[in-house]
């Protein structure tokens, strides 16, 4: 019995020794590479940095120029989108936020759109978004109050109006004269 004592004590106090060796070991020979990562490196001096910065000199682009006509197809194409997006967030139950968010959007593309027009059709636009204007009031109320399937029919009554009324083709001749800049 104090024969397997004395082998396995020594085992132990060999796999020490070992193990210290090779601790030792580790240590003295460092981890060069591993201690570079953690060092921080000295800048470069700040006058050789700017000596060798090029200077360029800055390019003027004339402003692009869309013709009212560019101007009208592209709101009215985001106003579809908008508006395809609000009956689908009301359809949804999406939140009062994103509705409102989205109607938003609808009427800056009407309004933009009423810009760009004159005459009958812009005071018929100019209606048809003091008529959205109404439903976002509307919005504001309180979910348990308003009726959401009212509101749709709503905006799906002012979409067709839209849709029916102010494609490119029934406002081409309605259009302003004046080009104005584009976004």
């Amino acid at each position: 019995m104090k024969r397997i004592e004395r082998t396995i004590h020594g085992q132990v106090r060999v796999f020490g020794i070992l193990f210290l060796a090779g601790a030792v070991l580790m240590t003295a020979a460092g981890c060069e590479p591993l201690r570079k990562k953690f060092v921080r490196k000295k800048k470069a001096d700040q006058s050789q940095r700017e000596e060798l910065q090029p200077i360029l000199d800055p390019i003027d682009y004339p402003d692009q120029m869309a013709t009212p006509a560019e101007l009208y197809r592209q709101h009215f194409a985001f106003w579809q989108v908008w508006s395809r997006d609000l009956l689908t967030d009301l359809e949804e139950g999406a939140s009062d936020k994103r509705i409102l968010f989205a109607l938003a959007k609808v009427r800056v593309e009407v309004e933009e759109m009423g810009k760009l027009l004159t005459g009958s059709k812009q005071q018929s636009l100019a209606r048809l978004g003091e008529q959205l204007a109404g439903v976002e009031n509307d919005l504001k109320f309180s979910s348990a109050v308003r009726g959401r399937e009212t509101i749709k029919r709503e905006l799906e009554s002012i979409g067709r109006a839209v849709r029916e009324g102010f494609r490119f083709a029934d406002v081409e001749n309605s259009l302003a004269a004046a080009s104005p800049k584009s976004p």
